[in-house]
């Protein structure tokens, strides 16, 4: 998913509609009115976990259009595949799921899994819930033509019937996927809370598949207890999760975890799948020479850039996070300028016009102020600032007109083809006009590839090649805040999957906070 963003915000490349977000189901509103102060925060147990949040929750998966909202439903439901806490896939709701050609899928349903009323998860519950995505006004129902699902798009346009679309249940407990081309990683994509499943036939009670079930709402604070029918309820720690919601200028020493805290003295910072970088249009008869791309990229450090911005990131040589790179992230080393441009026929006499585009706010600006002192301190290179609304930003993005802009890409899930895809020729977010040969042979190759190794050899052809043309001028890697109670554990400070599951953390009596 293409994004542009900030130090701590993300904001998605259009702006998701506006949903309906108050909690429906049992006594969902029932004490809305209510006053706080009837409502004394909660004591901090050992068998009790407190999330604080910023905004409303839902208990509708196809209104979550933020990361507190997609933390609290899988809380409650739980998809096909689970993450661990390094970010890893794991088997969820399905024990196991195999692939004879990566079009064709099943997955086995645990037959232990059930819902909270002690019904069976079946193959038609998920189903049933893919269908209604696919016919849903929601943003969300993207995510089924992006996993490459059969017949999605028409689907979502009306033009095939929802019983039409790529996802069948062979029996109560195999649940068949069928794509329109082979994606080896699908499992991971299905990590996504867009594919949560969900039982509408329950219009009284809401249902839980998962580690725990909704209770009750009172005033700023929602309950959760244990779900005693979940497959894996004797390894889940905390009896009770209760969700509070904060204001602004509430401390965070109330809760034992809050995502983007407004105060981040007390925070503790994890990787994010998100990069910052400028892209170069391709197109542009000097920017298409990779001497004029080396020469712009080895004027910038990224790590000078991240410092003196105090950005909580991490400083990159490649478009790629940290984790994901194959190749060391070299430090930034500079080349010689003047013969680099030279080779493009550029001179004081015929000197490299170019205009940098970029949004208006911080840090974007100041970063921007950056990149035009450093490359105007050649006498080859004219820099024109071009500072534009977001709006307008993402229009000239979309239509090619620009030569440097300001960018950034957030990937769904945690592979590198979720960065890679963006190179293909014909990708509908490749916007640079790259259109490599080589990279389009290796990305149809990553397709049909049988084995982890193989893909992480064409990965590291991919990444030098990339790394190599400068296609890009990579700054950081966005990290994010959260404040984590020093009792609380659980999690891995490098998982960049921005998903902690409260069945997997825990109350030590050990302190300080060992991680």
């Amino acid at each position: 998913m293409i994004v542009f963003f900030t130090a701590g915000a993300l904001s998605a490349c259009e702006p998701l509609s506006q949903f309906a977000r108050k909690l429906s189901g049992i006594e969902a509103n029932r004490q809305a009115e209510m006053s706080q102060a009837a409502f004394p925060s909660p004591a901090r147990t050992q068998d009790q976990l407190i999330r604080g949040v910023y905004g409303e929750l839902t208990l509708d998966v196809l209104s979550m259009n933020n990361v507190e909202q997609a933390d609290f439903l899988r809380d409650l439901l739980e998809g096909l595949v689970i993450l661990d806490a390094q970010g890893n896939i794991l088997p969820g709701a399905a024990e196991s799921w195999e692939s004879q050609n990566d079009k064709l899928w099943r997955f086995h349903l645990r037959p232990q899994a059930k819902w909270s009323n002690g019904e069976p998860v079946l193959a038609r519950d998920f189903v049933d819930s893919w269908r209604k995505l696919a016919q849903s006004d929601s943003p969300l129902k993207n995510y089924l033509s992006y996993i490459n699902l059969l017949n999605s798009q028409a689907v979502m346009a009306r033009q095939l019937s929802p019983e039409q679309l790529g996802v069948r249940a062979v029996n109560e407990n195999v649940l068949e996927i069928e794509l329109d081309k082979p994606t080896p990683y699908l499992p991971k994509m299905l990590a996504h809370a867009a594919f949560l499943p969900t039982r509408g036939d329950m219009p009284t009670e809401f249902l839980s598949n998962g580690a725990y079930r909704f209770i009750r709402k009172q005033g700023n604070r929602i309950f959760l207890n244990k779900n005693p029918a979940y497959w894996n309820e004797a390894n889940v720690a905390f009896q009770s999760v209760v969700y509070e919601k904060m204001s602004d200028d509430q401390s965070p020493d109330s809760v034992d975890w809050l995502e983007s805290p407004k105060n981040t003295s007390q925070a503790t910072y994890f990787p994010t799948l998100c990069t910052y970088f400028y892209q170069f249009n391709l197109r542009d008869a000097k920017l298409s020479q990779r001497a004029v791309r080396t020469a712009l990229v080895s004027m910038i450090s990224s790590q000078y850039i991240v410092q003196n911005e105090h950005l909580p990131a991490w400083p990159l040589s490649d478009f790629l996070p940290r984790h994901m790179q194959t190749e060391q992230n070299q430090e930034w080393q500079p080349s010689v300028v003047e013969a680099l441009l030279q080779q493009a026929g550029i001179s004081a006499e015929n000197p490299l016009h170019i205009t940098l585009t970029y949004d208006r706010g911080y840090p974007q600006e100041n970063i921007a102020n950056r990149l035009v002192r450093t490359w105007s301190q050649s006498e080859l290179i004219h820099v024109t600032p071009e500072p534009v609304s977001f709006a307008a930003l993402l229009e000239k993005q979309a239509k090619g007109e620009f030569q440097v802009i300001r960018s950034g890409w957030c990937a769904d899930y945690n592979d590198p083809s979720a960065f890679f895809n963006l190179l293909h020729g014909q990708y509908p977010d490749n916007k640079t006009g790259i259109d490599n040969a080589e990279i389009n042979q290796w990305l149809e190759q990553l397709l049909t590839t049988k084995t982890e190794a193989e893909r992480t050899a064409l990965y590291q052809k991919i990444q030098h090649l990339v790394k190599q043309e400068r296609y890009f001028l990579p700054l950081y890697q966005a990290q994010r805040a959260v404040y984590i109670h020093p009792s609380v554990r659980g999690f891995d400070v490098n998982n960049p999957t921005s998903t902690v599951y409260s069945k997997d953390l825990f109350r030590s009596t050990e302190l300080p906070n060992q991680r």
